[in-house]
C-alpha cells in the first residue's frame, strides 16, 4: 500500500518514552470548536460499592471563560455525609470546589486550558492554585482529594472524595453518528531485505478512540533468549465539515528480551510511545515511522545463574525500520 503522506517526526526523547512534537490545527477550524469542559466530583464508600459522583458542565470555544462548581456534604453532618451537588457553591455544604476555566486551544485528543480553582471547607478557602494544563479528550485529570479516617466516615460510610477535570471537543449533531474505519499497517524492515508486515482493522465513532496491536516480530538468540518487537497504538479521529479528517495517532513500541523455555518467562523491555495529530482525506494514507531503538536490557537465558545476557537494543536492530500506516474512511456520515 503506498503512502500519500510521510510523517517522520517520531523522535526519541529517552529510553522510556517518544516526542512527537505539538499538534497542529488550522485556526479556522480551532475558532469554531465547541469543547466540554467538565469538573467531577467523586468518592467511595463503605456502604455503596459504586461510589457516588456529580459533575458540572461549561460548553466553551478558544479565548472564552467560565465557571464550574460541585460540593459534597452539609454542615453540620459528619465527614461528607449530607449529600453531593453541582453548579453554584452551596453555603451549606461542608466542601466546595470552584474552578475557573479558560480554553487556550482545542484540537483533536489536545485541548489547552488554564484552571483555577479552590476549595471551601465551611465556607473558608483551604486550598487551590493556577495551573495550565493539556488535557487529553476522555481522560479526567485530578486536581484535589480528601481522605476521611474511619472514625469519621458516619452513617453514610463516606471514605473519600477525589475532583476531577475534563475536557472533550462536542460533536455537531450532524456528524454525531458518523463511524470512521480505519487500515492499519505495520511494517518492519531489518535493512537487509528481511520484511514483516501485517494488517489489522479498526473502527470508532465520531471523537472516539480506537486501539489496534500487531503480532510481535521476535529473533531467537543463540544463548535460548528470544527478542520482540511489539507494536500497538491508538487513534482517535474526526471528520470535518469540509470532508477531511483530524486524526490523533498514538503508537507504541515495546522491546521485550524473553526466555522462551520458562513457562512464565521473565521479562525485561522499554516502552517508548508518542502522538502525531495530521490531517488527511477519506482514503489517503499516512505514515509513521518509528525511531531507532535505545536502551538496553539483561536477562539470564537457560541457567538461572549465568550472568545476564545483556542486550544492546540500538546495535541488535541496527538500520532496522518500523513504520506504521494509516489509511481512514468514512463508513457512515
Amino acid at each position: 500500500m503506498g503512502s500519500k503522506a510521510v510523517v517522520a517526526g517520531l523522535v526519541a526523547a529517552a529510553a522510556t518514552g517518544l516526542s512527537i512534537g505539538a499538534a497542529q490545527v488550522p485556526p479556522a477550524s480551532a475558532s469554531r470548536t465547541v469543547v466540554t469542559v467538565r469538573l467531577r466530583v467523586s468518592g467511595t464508600s463503605t456502604v455503596a460499592p459504586s461510589g457516588w459522583w456529580a459533575e458540572s458542565v461549561e460548553h466553551l470555544r478558544a479565548g472564552e471563560s467560565g465557571r464550574v462548581s460541585v460540593n459534597a456534604g452539609k454542615i453540620g453532618a459528619q465527614s461528607l455525609c449530607g449529600g453531593i451537588g453541582a453548579g453554584a457553591s452551596s453555603s451549606d455544604a461542608a466542601h466546595a470546589w470552584t474552578a475557573d476555566i479558560v480554553l487556550i486551544s482545542a484540537s483533536i485528543d489536545r485541548i489547552g486550558v488554564r484552571v483555577s480553582w479552590r476549595r471551601f471547607d465551611g465556607g473558608a478557602a483551604v486550598a487551590g492554585d493556577t495551573r495550565e494544563l493539556v488535557l487529553a479528550e476522555q481522560t479526567r485529570y485530578p486536581l484535589d482529594f480528601l481522605s476521611v479516617s474511619e472514625p469519621d466516615r458516619g452513617g453514610c460510610g463516606a471514605a473519600s472524595a477525589s475532583v476531577e477535570i475534563s475536557a472533550d471537543v462536542a460533536e455537531p449533531a450532524s456528524l454525531a453518528e458518523t463511524i470512521l474505519d480505519y487500515e492499519i499497517w505495520r511494517v518492519h524492515e531489518d535493512g537487509r531485505g528481511g520484511r514483516w508486515s501485517e494488517r489489522t482493522l479498526a473502527s470508532a465513532r465520531q471523537g472516539e478512540q480506537a486501539e489496534f496491536w500487531f503480532t510481535p516480530v521476535t529473533w531467537p538468540l543463540p544463548s535460548g533468549c528470544d527478542v520482540a518487537v511489539k507494536v500497538s497504538g491508538e487513534i482517535r479521529g474526526r471528520l470535518r465539515d469540509d470532508g477531511t479528517i483530524e486524526m490523533a495517532v498514538s503508537p507504541s513500541r515495546r522491546l521485550e528480551h524473553t526466555v522462551p523455555a520458562i513457562r512464565f518467562p521473565d521479562r525485561r523491555a522499554g516502552s517508548e510511545t508518542g502522538k502525531k495529530v495530521v490531517d488527511v482525506g477519506p482514503g489517503q494514507s499516512v505514515r509513521f515511522v518509528l525511531p531507532s531503538a535505545t536502551g538496553s536490557s539483561g536477562l539470564p537465558c537457560g541457567d538461572p545463574q549465568a550472568p545476564a545476557l545483556r542486550v544492546d537494543w540500538a546495535a541488535l536492530l541496527a538500520n532496522h525500520q518500523t513504520s506504521i500506516i494509516v489509511r481512514p474512511s468514512v463508513r457512515r456520515q
